[in-house]
């Protein structure tokens, strides 16, 4: 399978990204929405891994941002409405706007908190300029709140499309996505 996109598929490295960022988005709103509630032995473990995994996957978003700039995605089905491509496209960059959002703004809520991320016990890593400030830590806080339900929407979403362009239009979009697939 190719690295890079076809006009009709996606390439092993787009493929990777998306897979990976899918997991790693479901795991860390599950986590996130219920970690508070996690008992005390395993609340500090539960922070700091949600901390560290919301960063290595804004690194990921941004690397992920540069492949797609610089590798054009496959065109949709010449039948497809104009306004479900628009909102298509809309879905996909809100995704990428808001995952970098979100990892960006839990990490500033956290040095606000005076609890900077450490990234898997290896390395602290402080935000520059950013100082204890619980007022921003708030406002950092209901940021990250509102973009995690914006996320879960999205999901929704970009997951019910694709089952609808599977099962109802069967113009096989989902399968050039899934792993192992060369359409």
């Amino acid at each position: 399978m190719p690295i890079r996109n076809t006009n009709y598929s996606y390439g092993s490295l787009s493929k990777f990204f998306h897979w990976l960022c899918a997991t790693m988005v479901i795991i860390l709103l599950v986590v996130g929405f219920f970690m508070h509630d996690f008992s005390d032995i395993f609340r500090g473990t539960a922070y700091n891994l949600h901390k560290s995994s919301g960063i290595l996957l804004m690194v990921i978003m941004l690397l992920r941002a540069i492949w797609m700039l610089t590798n054009p995605k496959p065109t949709m089905p010449s039948n497809t409405p104009a306004w479900e491509v628009f909102f298509a496209y809309l879905v996909h960059y809100a995704f990428y706007v808001l995952l970098i959002i979100m990892p960006l703004s839990g990490w500033l809520m956290s040095c606000a908190y005076g609890y900077p991320p450490n990234f898997f016990g290896l390395f602290m890593i402080p935000f520059p300029g950013i100082t204890k400030n619980v007022a921003f830590a708030e406002i950092m806080h209901s940021v990250h709140l509102i973009v995690a339900w914006c996320l879960v929407c999205l999901v929704s979403i970009h997951v019910l499309a694709a089952l609808k362009h599977h099962f109802i239009n069967k113009d096989n979009l989902l399968l050039r996505m899934l792993p192992g697939q060369k359409n």
